[in-house]
């Protein structure tokens, strides 16, 4: 099992956490945590998680996704995933998340 590794740089209003390894359901809580703590106080109006270094994704993290993309949408900010796999790009496709989220290359 691959640990995720999150960097988190702020640009103003925009958080951008960089993530590595595997998104599943022993390392999702460590996303959430991630995510709460740069929308804190509704600072960030945009969290950007740059998934060009993340390889999988099960249904715990996608889980994560959702229930953080509804809590900004409530707050006034956005989400965008940025740069995914190809595979991880896939299964956001397949779920239909590529619908709901906001996904750039």
């Amino acid at each position: 099992m691959e640990p995720l590794d999150i960097h988190t740089a702020m640009d103003g209003p925009t958080a951008l956490l960089r993530v590595a390894g595997e998104l599943d359901a022993s390392t999702a809580s460590t996303l959430d945590e991630a995510l709460r703590r740069a929308a804190v106080d509704g600072v960030s109006e945009r969290l950007v998680l740059d998934f060009r270094n993340l390889t999988f994704v099960d249904s715990a993290g996608l889980s994560v996704l959702v229930a953080a993309h509804k809590r900004l949408q409530r707050e006034g900010a956005e989400l965008v995933i940025s740069s995914p796999s190809a595979a991880v790009r896939r299964l956001f496709d397949i779920a239909g998340l590529d619908r709901v989220l906001t996904i750039t290359e």
